[in-house]
């Protein structure tokens, strides 16, 4: 602590001319505040600009950093919950355990959707079907294999596509359906007066295999007889919505019982991650373990 303390203020605050005894967490708080603001706007690009409301979703932070920056991601977009899942840093890897093997082969499909452009697409599909099996049987067992069916459709000279499933059976009614579903619900409109096209063909190819039995990294329920955990140590902790330090407890997440609530600030540490939960915050374990922060009032409040 002490170490990145000198860091910042040599490096930086003095540079800024931040000298005064709060000039450290002033400018370490700005740094934050810059990354919150990068990742925000990777978290609008997906959300507003297709033209859903941030406000309805809860935030899903994994990672060794997520965590960290969940509360103030929350509070800087006003959404208004924050899930921590159950050995964040591992999530990623835990995912890849749990997802099935997977291979995908594309190829370039150019036709308009009519029931002639579409009457060579069956046996494009077929054929990728083909070599995505001769690729997943080099690999493991495909006697289980299954297939996705997938286009890639543009308005005709639009630079951007959308993806849409395709069910079977297909015909120009139904790809045509199911692509301005999705534009509409990507872009909010349709172009009616613009043809439609098709510019790829996607088949992804899923076998089921056993899943790792994940129970032992399943938290402990509380029970009556459970006194509320006690932290570990205590921390002075600057949080800018109060402008301020504040005595900080800090627990260890393996002590926190499935139920157990609180209200922040605290900080929550554990081998893979460190959560943040800011003054005013509710917090509290799920029953799978995860951590559900609700957001005590909004960025600028």
């Amino acid at each position: 602590d002490e170490a990145a303390s000198n860091a910042i203020r040599h490096k930086v605050a003095t540079s800024l001319g931040y000298t005064g005894a709060d000039g450290v967490d002033r400018v370490a708080h700005g740094i934050i505040d810059l990354v919150t603001t990068i990742m925000s706007g990777a978290i609008k690009e997906i959300t507003i600009e297709r033209g859903h409301d941030v406000r309805e979703f809860h935030l899903f932070v994994f990672g060794g950093g997520g965590p960290l920056f969940g509360s103030e991601l929350a509070r800087n977009l006003n959404i208004p919950n924050v899930i921590v899942p159950p050995q964040p840093g591992n999530f990623s890897s835990i995912g890849m355990l749990l997802a099935e093997p997977r291979v995908d082969f594309t190829q370039t499909y150019l036709a308009t959707v009519s029931e002639d452009g579409l009457a060579d697409m069956d046996g494009v599909l077929r054929n990728l079907e083909v070599r995505a099996k001769t690729a997943m049987a080099a690999e493991i067992d495909a006697a289980s294999i299954r297939y996705e069916h997938q286009a890639e459709m543009r308005y005709q000279g639009q630079m951007h596509s959308v993806r849409i499933d395709l069910l079977g059976g297909d015909t120009a009614a139904s790809v045509t359906a199911g692509f301005e579903a999705m534009y509409r619900r990507r872009y909010g409109h349709l172009n009616a007066d613009c043809p439609i096209e098709i510019i790829g063909l996607r088949v992804g190819a899923m076998v089921a295999t056993e899943k790792p039995n994940l129970a032992q990294i399943a938290p402990r329920p509380a029970s009556g007889d459970d006194s509320d955990p006690v932290p570990i140590s205590r921390r002075s902790v600057y949080f800018r919505d109060v402008d301020a330090r504040v005595d900080t407890p800090i627990y260890a997440r393996t002590s926190l019982p499935i139920g157990f609530a609180s209200v922040g600030p605290a900080i929550i540490e554990e081998y893979s991650a460190t959560t943040v939960i800011a003054p005013g915050d509710d917090f509290s374990i799920g029953q799978l373990g995860e951590i559900w922060i609700k957001c005590g009032k909004e960025v600028g409040q």
